[in-house]
């Protein structure tokens, strides 16, 4: 016990010290609503009385098997009385408190597709007890909006001005954003569930341009000679500070499926599509010949710049398949992803393990761990989370995660990172209030620090032509996401 605490405490001051990420992490708090709404019509102590009734003519070890179950029960110890009476079913599929008891264990473990498959089984036996819970195909209805705050614009919206060694920089800033989703569970067999979502994010953005050499807005035809053409340069005040905001719009849909076999494990593929709608400008560089500048004998090549807007649209996906495997008192989890985001192929290998100090979902520890492979390089992600039931109906969770998360996905492809800008540390908190047996109220924060990419032409380039060097400026964002999961 005492070794116990002491590791739950080093892992709670791991998670806090390391201050990683959050957003999106599949916790098992949100099952809270099944775990809060799942009391057995009988306590411990009388079953045991009626089990060793109508278990007289059974051999003593199926009596102690099932004992060894019910006990379980009674410590509330759900994920271990799972696996007993999954056991005692497997030798007599029709043993009604078996049936009743591996029910309630699983939804006091969040594993409802496998409640749901007992549930059919009970309806199948005709045992009506537990009837309250219908197993109809819809399961589960989840809506929820936000917004993500960020100081990107207050703290970099200089930061071409206050790079003046550079004949050209430019950057594209990420403002707030506001965020909202549409998700139904469904369960058309008894072990094969579906998720279909729909998410909008509507983000801010500032693009910038810094031109600190000679800028031409325009030229007229001076005269021709010999094939060639001289131009006399129309000048803008230099520098020049080009710059506009609009709005980028991103319509996702995402779907996966859970099928479980049974004896623990599931799998789930899963698929993300997003597709991205702005209206930016864009420089067109290049060099022509102009008279010079006052008049005199000699010519120059200098750059000319024109600026044109352009509407654009383009996706990004990805998808894979996770692995999931119940051992005890944890889960063990692994997963290959592979992806399309940034115009880049990505693929990321992972696992996690949750553990659960006392079966159920009161209190629950996770760490997790992936390789993300790009075209240009590869990088490693680590997190870990904690959470559980805080008192009464009030359940909750934190989480962190740390490394380059761009083009990084979490929660089954659920969440993707494709943000243009670097982030390399998340911090998320959830709360979930169980309003009753149908409804739960969620409130998720989650901190970010960011890196905003600016582009830079050093000052002693040739004509633009050597290529750039990157910079970053650091920045962060607060979001404050609300949804609401109502339980069909």
């Amino acid at each position: 016990m005492i070794r116990t605490l002491i590791f739950s405490f080093l892992l709670i001051l791991f998670t806090l010290l390391e201050a990683m990420s959050v957003n999106g992490q599949s916790f098992p708090v949100n099952n809270a609503g099944f775990a809060e709404s799942a009391h057995p019509p009988e306590n411990a102590d009388s079953l045991l009385k009626v089990y060793r009734t109508l278990s007289n003519s059974d051999s003593a070890g199926s009596v102690n098997f099932r004992k060894l179950g019910f006990l379980y029960f009674s410590q509330q110890n759900y994920r271990k009385s799972q696996q007993v009476f999954d056991e005692i079913l497997r030798q007599n599929p029709t043993d009604e408190l078996a049936l009743k008891y591996h029910f309630w264990s699983a939804l006091n473990t969040g594993s409802v597709t496998d409640a749901r498959k007992t549930l059919r089984k009970m309806n199948a036996y005709q045992l009506t007890e537990v009837d309250e819970q219908k197993p109809g195909i819809f399961q589960q209805v989840d809506a929820g909006s936000g917004v993500i705050i960020s100081n990107n614009f207050q703290r970099n919206g200089d930061a071409l001005n206050r790079n003046r060694d550079t004949v050209y920089s430019s950057q594209v800033l990420d403002g707030n954003m506001y965020y909202s989703y549409l998700g139904v569970q469904l369960n058309p067999l008894p072990w094969l569930g579906f998720y279909v979502s729909y998410q909008n994010l509507h983000i801010k953005k500032w693009k910038q341009h810094y031109i600190q050499d000679y800028v031409i807005n325009d030229s007229i035809l001076e005269y021709s000679a010999n094939g060639t053409d001289y131009y006399r340069p129309l000048f803008s005040p230099s520098p020049v500070w080009i710059h506009k905001k609009y709005d980028l719009v991103q319509n996702q849909y995402y779907v996966n499926a859970e099928i479980s076999p049974g004896k623990g494990w599931k799998f789930v593929p899963a698929f993300h599509y997003l597709k991205f709608r702005h209206e930016p400008f864009n420089i067109d560089y290049s060099t022509k010949e102009f008279l010079a500048v006052p008049y005199d004998t000699a010519n120059t090549v200098i750059p000319v710049y024109r600026i044109y807007n352009f509407q654009e649209t383009f996706t990004e996906w990805a998808g894979g398949l996770n692995i999931y495997k119940d051992l005890g008192n944890f889960n063990l989890s692994a997963g290959l992803i592979f992806s399309e985001i940034g115009n880049e192929q990505n693929r990321q290998l992972g696992g996690q393990v949750v553990w659960f100090p006392f079966g159920n979902l009161n209190l629950f520890f996770s760490a997790n761990a992936d390789i993300l492979a790009g075209e240009r390089d590869t990088s490693a992600v680590f997190g870990a989370g904690a959470g559980g039931k805080i008192l009464g109906k009030l359940w909750g969770d934190i989480s962190c995660i740390s490394g380059n998360l761009k083009s990084f996905t979490d929660n089954n492809v659920y969440i993707v990172y494709n943000t243009l800008n670097r982030s390399d540390k998340k911090i998320s908190s959830g709360l979930t209030w169980v309003l009753n047996k149908n409804i739960n109220l969620q409130l998720r924060y989650i901190y970010s620090d960011m890196q905003a990419e600016q582009m830079v032409y050093p000052i002693n380039s040739e004509t633009h032509q050597k290529m750039p060097f990157n910079s970053f400026n650091a920045y962060q964002t607060h979001s404050i996401i609300a949804g609401i999961s109502w339980k069909l």
